[in-house]
């Protein structure tokens, strides 16, 4: 697994990668048909828009606009936690390292990675941190009988800390000379500019 997330994430942020994990079977292939996220950090659950699982299907090894969204968007947290299934369509099946190894002599580029992401919320807390984890091997879902084993240190997948920054809104402001042709002394309230914004 990788860590994707930055420093800090705008409110209002799509598809903002936290977390990267390449998976591969010891031996043959397994179905994967989702996974559970624990959020971590000060960051409330309505922080957070929504959660979606991406693969890497361009190979670039960055989430970008070439890859496969896997999830249908309204997988969100809820006191913290997001138990996200796969679409039955979308179950993902994992191949061998030896299969991997037979993928890259064709492309070098070739992978088995997923990107977990975020979509923040335009109403998110400024200076609320967010990350995740992915807590136990049970939070990766397979079919039965294959099982999942973390390989990795430390074992759990999971991010650093983003913080959650305001978005820097910009406000119009249009003005309208609507002064009269003259004016007496003595006068009051009289308008002289119209300011829409």
């Amino acid at each position: 697994w990788e860590n994707r997330a930055k420093k800090t994430v705008l409110q209002s942020s799509t598809n903002y990668a936290m977390l990267a994990v390449d998976l591969r079977t010891a031996t043959r292939e397994a179905r994967w048909t989702g996974v559970k996220i624990k959020k971590t950090g000060t960051a409330i659950d309505s922080d957070i828009f929504s959660l979606n699982v991406y693969k890497d299907t361009n190979f670039s090894n960055e989430l970008d606009a070439g890859d496969e969204k896997l999830t249908l968007g309204t997988d969100k947290l809820i006191e913290g936690v997001a138990t996200i299934n796969l679409p039955e369509n979308k179950y993902q099946t994992i191949h061998s390292y030896e299969y991997e190894l037979l993928q890259k002599n064709i492309n070098p580029s070739w992978n088995q990675r997923y990107f977990i992401a975020f979509d923040i919320n335009p109403t998110a807390i400024p200076a609320n941190y967010v990350g995740v984890i992915i807590e136990n091997t049970t939070d990766f879902f397979v079919v039965s009988p294959d099982g999942v084993e973390f390989k990795s240190s430390p074992p759990q997948p999971q991010s650093d800390f983003s913080t959650i920054t305001d978005y820097p809104d910009k406000v119009t402001v249009e003005l309208y000379d609507i002064s009269p042709p003259a004016v007496i002394q003595g006068d009051t309230d009289k308008a002289l500019v119209w300011v829409k914004m």
